[in-house]
């Protein structure tokens, strides 16, 4: 009888006999399931060519092993522009209208092992940053 109980106990909480709340062992195992979030501000960027398709080195903003990035994508012409980001070899057309005069989004997106994406924008006038990455 009382090794059903200690197996009954351990399958409701699995970090054994820790005195905590129960959203915090939940907490706690979504942690352990999720990538790990970093917050940041990383320095902005601009497409070469517009209404194309790029590859996107974003070395310089997130470090190795980095799966996705929250990119914020902003839009400082005085017209509507479209602009977005996707996974590289990705053949989705992934991209938004964003309003004139800073209209912005905030894009997560799949980072490739070489730490690459690909962008997307109507005008060279729009401001890509990294905002997060996901380890």
């Amino acid at each position: 009888m009382p090794h059903e109980e200690e197996q009954t106990k351990s399958e409701e909480e699995p970090f054994g006999d820790l005195d905590l709340p129960k959203h915090i062992h939940e907490h706690k195992l979504i942690e352990k399931i999720l990538p790990h979030f970093t917050e940041v501000m990383g320095g902005s960027w601009n497409v070469g060519t517009i209404n194309t398709w790029e590859v996107k080195d974003i070395s310089a903003f997130v470090p190795k092993g980095t799966l996705y990035a929250d990119i914020l994508i902003d839009n400082t012409v005085s017209a509507l522009v479209v602009a977005g980001v996707r996974e590289v070899g990705s053949s989705l057309d992934r991209f938004r209208n964003l309003a004139a005069s800073h209209g912005i989004m905030i894009m997560t997106v799949k980072v490739n092992v070489d730490l690459k994406i690909e962008h997307y924008a109507g005008a060279t006038a729009v401001d890509f940053w990294v905002v997060g990455y996901y380890l």
